[in-house]
């Protein structure tokens, strides 16, 4: 492990009922060194429904340098998961 390198092992991404603070769905995604990514979606929230998934994934957009203090734009990007 270097010091000065971040790796994203977990993300959640929560969807919303129109515009309102309602929540419709929630995915929780767990990423793994290796690859291995698990991801669980709680789509219906008033009846506990859950789907688990596992896949592998190139995980290299998941590694990003520590950022200078203020400079967090990177750390939040979306887009990071490519099929291996």
């Amino acid at each position: 492990m270097q010091p000065s390198v971040l790796f994203l092992t977990h993300a959640i991404f929560r969807e919303f009922v129109g515009g309102t603070d309602e929540v419709l769905c929630v995915k929780t995604f767990a990423f793994n060194k290796d690859g291995h990514v698990f991801m669980e979606e709680r789509s219906n929230l008033a009846t506990d429904s859950v789907v688990e998934r596992a896949a592998t994934f190139s995980v290299v957009e998941n590694w990003e340098e520590y950022p200078p203090f203020g400079d967090y734009a990177r750390l939040c990007r979306e887009e990071r998961t490519k099929m291996a």
